[in-house]
This record gives structure tokens, sequence and C-alpha cells, in this order.
């Protein structure tokens, strides 16, 4: 049975083998948190705000006890951390990745859509985790807040190492006036979470 947070974003778990340059990078489900026991650590990357890098990180390193998880299976005792994107370049990600460059999604109806259209595709209440918002996402989970801006060099400064950026979208796109107010409102509490994420880091 699915928790109540899944229900809400309208989808339950998945399996996903993501293959690059020939190699599968492994089996991940969930919808951007990750458990790593050996740092005791739990940190979430919402779609299009540095997933596609943790997940190489952790292949390359053969980290192979990490796991996916699921929002209600957060070890709250254990360091939780949590990335934020400004939601302007959130979404132009979203765009550029699935829309213009047709990217794997779930809701392939996106491929070849205007930025305008896929707000529309929003607003009539289509979802998918990559334009969820990032508070929703966080839940009621308290969470150290990361900029994803400053998420290499926070993963450096904990002795990490590198953890590089992987499956960055290329180009720019303009977003006409209508979409940035539109951003503005739907996505009002990442705005301010984007912010504490800045003022606090």
């Amino acid at each position: 049975m699915r928790d109540a947070f899944t229900r809400e974003l309208g989808y339950g778990p998945r399996k996903v083998v993501k293959v690059v340059d020939g190699r599968e990078l492994g089996i991940w489900r969930g919808w951007g948190w990750f458990i790593i026991p050996e740092w005791n650590i739990t940190i979430a990357a919402p779609p299009k705000c540095g997933s596609s890098s943790l997940k190489q990180f952790f292949y390359m390193h053969e980290m192979n006890s990490v796991r996916m998880i699921e929002h209600n299976e957060v070890n709250r005792n254990s360091n939780v951390f949590f990335v934020v994107r400004n939601p302007e370049d959130r979404f132009a990600s979203l765009w550029k990745s699935k829309c213009r460059d047709n990217a794997p999604i779930l809701d392939k109806r996106v491929y070849g859509m205007s930025p305008n259209e896929l707000v529309k595709h929003i607003i009539d209440g289509n979802s998918d985790v990559h334009w969820t918002p990032q508070i929703k996402i966080l839940g009621n989970i308290e969470a150290k807040l990361i900029p994803l801006e400053k998420l290499n060099e926070w993963w450096a400064n904990r002795g990490y190492g590198d953890l590089g950026r992987f499956n960055k979208t290329e180009g720019d796109v303009e977003l006409g006036a209508d979409i940035l107010e539109w951003i503005k409102e739907h996505y009002a509490e990442d705005h301010a979470l984007y912010k504490k994420a800045l003022d606090l880091f």
C-alpha cells in the first residue's frame, strides 16, 4: 500500500536502470532521497537538483551500500541534508532536458513541448517528480539545506572527494515574463526554501 506522500505525488515505487557510456549506472528507486550508511547521512537531491551527479559519484566509487529510499524511510537519527535549487533554474533545466532534448521521463507527452506548453501541462494537473515542488519532496523532514550551487563545495569540504557535475543540460532558454510570474507563484514555497538555504549556508 502506498504511503500518503506517494499518493499525493501521483505515482508509486519504481526501479530504474540507467546506462551511461555502455555501463549500468545502477538500480534506483524513490524520489531523490539517498541513505549513505558508511557516512551516517541521508541526503535528498530532487530531480534537476543534482541527483544525477550523486548517482554517478556512488557508481564510480562503488558505494554499493547506498540506497535510494522513499520519503517515509528517511532515518531521522542520521544527519539529514536537502539540496535546494532556484525554481527558475530548475524549470529551465527541466524544459531543456525533458522537452527539448527528450531525455527519459515517465510522462513522454512533454517531448517537444514549448515552455508555455509545459506550464499548461503542469497546470492541467499532470504529475511527475521532475516538476513536483521541492518543498513537497522535503515534506516534514528536518534537514540541513544546501543550495545546489554550493553542493560541490560542501561535498569536498566534508572530505568526500570531487562530486563533479553529471548530466548538466547545456544551452540557454529565455522564459517569458508570464512564465517567470507563474514560477514565482507556483513555486513560492520553493523560493522561500531556496532563500533560506542561501541565508543559512
